[in-house]
């Protein structure tokens, strides 16, 4: 983003849009990569690391998102990896998940279940938040991943 849409997005520097709407933002490279690695997306280009520099690239790949209210079911979900998950500006557990064809979901916990929602600031580091996700499923059995 440039400095201008930079001032107008809380501080992002670079937006993820689908359809024309803003989908997800992040603040800092080191998130926008760990995120399209997590969604086993790519980019065509690398990502411009100087702030300020506007550039429209095309992602590559596709994921799913699926919101769940039944916490049963969603402990269920055996994930190859759990990340915080943005859901209505707050964060709650998202499990990820990959189907035979290679394509990621990212399935979490709707926001209305209060028990999912993390109490975390929004401006930490998503590998800071990794280990808190991972941290807070210790706490909550009924999410924590079936042992069979």
């Amino acid at each position: 983003m440039d400095q201008d849409a930079h001032e107008r997005t809380c501080g992002y520097w670079y937006t993820v849009r689908a359809g024309g709407t803003a989908h997800v933002a992040f603040r800092n490279t080191d998130d926008l990569e760990e995120w399209l690695t997590v969604c086993a997306l790519a980019l065509p280009l690398p990502v411009p690391y100087e702030r300020g520099t506007s550039q429209f690239q095309q992602i590559i790949g596709c994921y799913n998102s699926i919101s769940h209210r039944d916490v049963q079911v969603f402990g269920a979900i055996q994930p190859i990896v759990c990340i915080p998950f943005l859901e209505n500006a707050e964060y709650t557990l998202g499990k990820v998940t990959e189907d035979a064809n290679g394509v990621r979901s990212v399935h979490f916990l709707n926001v209305n279940d209060r028990d999912g929602v993390f109490p975390w600031p929004r401006r930490r580091h998503f590998n800071e938040r990794r280990k808190d996700v991972l941290d807070y499923i210790a706490t909550r059995p009924a999410l924590a991943f079936p042992t069979e």
